[in-house]
């Protein structure tokens, strides 16, 4: 009688403790398959919101090179001086790009809202100036990140062509540094 009691102790105890080991296993696979599901939910929410946020820049950035022309030859005359009164001004409005130039087909600098990018110039190579020049519809080109040689940091180089003049063809510029793309 004894031994039965006994076995029937020993069986409730491990009959126990296989369900205790159960059940903890089973929360620990549900747990973690609930911990994956909700991150991965986390992860696409938030690159959702990342990639609206760059489409909103890069179209904000692309209506901005588009009106460079009205901007800088409102009457279809280039006045250096009033061109970079105006690209400033807009600049400083501005929140994404940190400089704004008109480049011809060679790169060179014609206006510039920064003082600094119209003595130094762009680093921007110059098979990316002709073929953001040879478009021939009007399309928002983007540069590998350049080291600015005005201020030295890594920056985004987005291009758009435009007529300047019945007779010469431009190049809107529009430098955003990496870092407020990156973020």
């Amino acid at each position: 009688m004894q031994y039965r009691t006994v076995i029937a102790i020993w069986s409730m105890v491990c009959l126990l403790a296989l369900g205790a080991a159960g059940a903890a296993a089973w929360l620990t696979h549900h747990g973690e398959l609930e911990t994956t599901v909700l991150s991965a939910s986390r992860v696409e929410r938030f690159v959702t919101g990342a990639e609206a946020a760059l489409n909103r820049t890069l179209i904000e950035s692309d209506l901005l090179l588009a009106d460079v022309g009205a901007l800088v030859s409102p009457d279809g005359v280039f006045d250096r001086e009033a061109a970079e009164r105006t690209l400033g001004r807009v600049v400083k409005r501005h929140l994404v790009v940190r400089d704004l130039l008109v480049i011809d087909a060679e790169g060179k600098v014609l206006a510039a809202a920064r003082p600094n990018s119209a003595r130094l110039g762009t680093p921007l190579p110059p098979a990316f100036v002709r073929q953001a020049l040879a478009q021939p519809v009007p399309l928002m080109m983007v540069s590998a990140p350049l080291y600015s040689l005005s201020t030295s940091e890594r920056s985004l180089y987005l291009a758009k062509p435009f007529q300047l003049s019945p007779q010469q063809r431009a190049r809107a510029l529009a430098e955003v540094p990496l870092p407020v793309v990156a973020t």
